[in-house]
């Protein structure tokens, strides 16, 4: 199976649309470099791809579907941050705008995108704040993956958080996501040692 299969996932092929499509999600540098373009084929884990290759692949692939509604697991997780900008400024705030996208993430960059207008936080599976971005009455027109102009009207919701509620949130989530990481220090531990052993072979 090639990229371009894995992306069509078995839905015909429509040259201009699928253009877009790659072309939203970052693909067309990643094409040049692959001997055979999104003709190259892939393997049933893709182990010929990167972590962000396998991502915006899929990425790609629920563009392509056209979906009204799409659930997106971090696909921008282990992209560079210029490739993530470029993505989300052509997929997810333009190509993807007539869409309901639920993007799961823990990057502060995007969480404080002017696209995004409901937060949800999860700990452990469990819900700890919904925040409802206040809003002014929009109509703009955008095309959809299938190059259609559709008009989007925004509406602020019944009942609405505070702006700076909203804003705190941010910031908190800007300190988390720049905080330093949790580190051991000290002697290294015998564990890691007998890990690293076994790892080579040894007892």
């Amino acid at each position: 199976m090639s990229v371009r299969d894995n992306i069509l996932f078995g839905a015909s092929f429509d040259s201009a649309k699928y253009t877009r499509v790659v072309d939203a999600c970052g693909l067309l540098p990643d094409f040049a470099l692959m001997k055979f373009g999104d003709l190259t084929a892939v393997g049933s884990k893709g182990g010929n791809l990167s972590g962000g290759q396998k991502a915006r692949i899929g990425l790609a692939r629920a563009c392509y579907s056209n979906a009204d509604i799409m659930i997106l697991d971090a696909p921008l997780a282990a992209i560079d941050a210029v490739v993530q900008k470029e993505i989300m400024t052509k997929c997810i705030e333009t190509l993807l705008k007539t869409k309901t996208v639920i993007l799961v993430t823990h990057n502060a960059d995007i969480i404080g995108s002017e696209s995004v207008n409901r937060l949800v936080e999860l700990d452990e599976g469990s819900l700890q704040h919904t925040l409802v971005k206040p809003t002014d009455m929009l109509t703009t027109s955008t095309p959809d993956a299938d190059g259609n102009s559709c008009m989007v009207s925004g509406s602020s919701p019944g009942v609405l958080e505070s702006q700076s509620k909203w804003g705190q949130y941010f910031e908190d989530a800007v300190a988390e996501d720049t905080s330093d990481e949790d580190r051991a220090e000290g002697q290294i531990d015998s564990k890691v040692y007998k890990s690293f052993l076994a790892a080579c072979g040894g007892t």
